[in-house]
């Protein structure tokens, strides 16, 4: 039975690992300032789980000028 339970432990991990990677990459992508941006990528870090649920609720946002949407159509009016 606790082999079955570890079996299952690994791909949730795995998700977690990924997702913190992509969050990470988003934090280190925002236009946020340096030390906005270090505290986030701590958080994530120390509480991998607890981070990504904060982040996804509160985090830094935001696109560099030029990534976004060029036209009217898909701009937020």
């Amino acid at each position: 039975m606790e082999a079955i339970i570890s079996l299952l432990w690994l791909p949730f991990t795995l998700l977690v690992l990924i997702a913190d990677v992509v969050v990470i990459i988003g934090i280190c992508r925002s236009q946020k300032s340096t030390g906005t941006k270090a505290a986030w990528i701590l958080g994530v870090l120390l509480f991998p789980v607890l981070g990504l649920i904060v982040w996804g609720l509160a985090g830094p946002r935001g696109i560099r000028p030029g990534e976004g949407p060029t036209s009217d159509e898909h701009s937020k009016g």
